[in-house]
């Protein structure tokens, strides 16, 4: 009986060298940085366009389109611009509407206190002949503080100058009585009782 003759064993020859080079380096390539990286950077070799994230967590292995980012920070900024330029429009507008404000106050305080100083001037001749300047008609434009100052302090003034006008009057008058009242005791002295007694005399007496 013959026996069977042994071949002897072959190693496997990879008849394609590069691919299997190919395989072995995209292998590495997948295991390394995953199926989504690969393909990826296929797309980026190929010319195809690959969407990019500009928030979040970044995956592995991709990479930060800095370009694209500042574009779209670039086109947010004219709507900040925009909010402030409101915002500042905001402000300057409350206080003209401040400013108008505090104006007609003034005018209106001006206006009360000149009305005052003319009653006051017209009811004495010697006080409106004294603050006739004062009180003429002015139109004041642009109304302030240094305006109701002054007038307030005219106010003061013309009430001061009535008073002493009042006690001036007052004064005169009692000054006319005790004068008149001289002249009747120095007839009464000099006539006597029938001076005295007399009906003009009774009635001048009680008059005066």
């Amino acid at each position: 009986m013959k026996q069977k003759s042994q071949r002897p064993f072959q190693f496997p020859v990879d008849t394609n060298p590069i691919e299997a080079v190919r395989d072995g380096v995209v292998q590495s390539v997948v295991n390394d940085l995953g199926k989504g990286a690969v393909s990826d950077l296929w797309k980026q070799i190929l010319g195809s366009e690959v969407p990019q994230k500009t928030s979040g967590e970044m995956q592995q292995g991709q990479e930060l389109d800095l370009t694209s980012l500042a574009k779209k920070q670039n086109e947010k900024k004219p709507q900040a611009v925009e909010a402030g330029i409101n915002y500042t429009a905001e402000i300057v507008h409350a206080q003209r509407r401040i400013a108008h404000q505090e104006n007609q106050e003034m005018k209106a305080q001006i206006d009360q206190i000149v009305f005052e100083l003319k009653h006051l001037a017209k009811s004495s001749t010697i006080l409106e002949a004294e603050f006739r300047e004062v009180v003429v008609e002015q139109r004041i434009e642009k109304p302030g503080k240094y305006h109701v100052s002054f007038f307030e302090w005219m106010l003061s003034v013309v009430k001061s100058a009535r008073m002493r006008v009042e006690d001036s009057g007052a004064w005169l008058a009692l000054f006319k009585s005790k004068k008149k009242q001289r002249g009747y005791w120095q007839m009464f002295k000099k006539h006597g009782t029938s001076f005295g007694l007399s009906n003009e005399r009774v009635v001048s007496t009680q008059t005066g």
